[in-house]
């Protein structure tokens, strides 16, 4: 488990706070990705990014303050302050500029993730090409277009409920570090399971009412 993951919790009100407050960021973006459909809940999840940046920030300052302090009443070297300033700004400026982005890796496993990357400064949800090649080929390929989705607000639900986690995890593991008893991981099924019931409520409301021409 990384730093800073939080093992699921006994306690039912605590897990029953996480439950709420997951349901209701699915609900959240649902609203927000009406205009955009399912495929792109993304550029949904990008608008609360922005909204989120300046608090994601002052909570990374916040910390790295303490750690100043830490050095300093410990009485350790100096030197070791810069680092943390540059840590620091350096956070900061990813999260000023970060973005999350959709895209599909040669794998053999049916699995998704999602990682940092530092350069382009973008949180990618990396999502199985195997699986998008079988959702186009054919008639048959309802399951791989329901699983593709499930992988797909699964990661938007770590990247949008973790983000500073997800920054703060080194190495190419990503959301993979979240073990399967984590909060994270409940949290992001939470959401996932919410996101695409809201929209196949709504798809169904649409079907029932004949109100198509509204909405595309």
């Amino acid at each position: 488990m990384p730093k800073g993951a939080t093992p699921l919790p006994v306690c039912v009100a605590l897990s029953n706070q996480s439950t709420r407050k997951a349901k209701e960021k699915a609900y959240e973006v649902n609203e927000l990705s009406l205009d955009y459909h399912l495929s792109h809940a993304a550029f949904a999840c990008n608008i609360l990014l922005e909204d989120a940046r300046a608090t994601l920030c002052q909570e990374i300052t916040k910390e790295i303050d303490a750690e100043i302090k830490k050095v300093r009443s410990k009485g350790d070297p100096e030197k070791k302050i810069p680092e943390l300033f540059r840590r620091k700004s350096e956070k900061c400026e990813t999260i000023s500029k970060l973005r999350i982005y959709v895209s599909y890796l040669d794998t053999p496993e049916l699995t998704a993730y999602t990682l940092l990357d530092k350069q382009a400064k973008q949180l990618v949800i990396w999502l199985p090409r195997k699986l998008l090649q079988k959702c186009r080929v054919g008639d048959s390929y309802k399951e791989e277009v329901v699983e593709l989705r499930k992988l797909t607000a699964h990661e938007l639900g770590h990247a949008i409920l973790h983000t500073e986690k997800l920054i703060n995890i080194e190495g190419l593991s990503g959301s993979r570090a979240f073990n399967k008893g984590s909060l994270e991981e409940h949290e992001a099924k939470v959401f996932a399971k919410n996101l695409l019931e809201l929209r196949h409520k709504r798809n169904i409301k649409i079907r029932d009412e004949g109100t198509i021409d509204r909405y595309f």
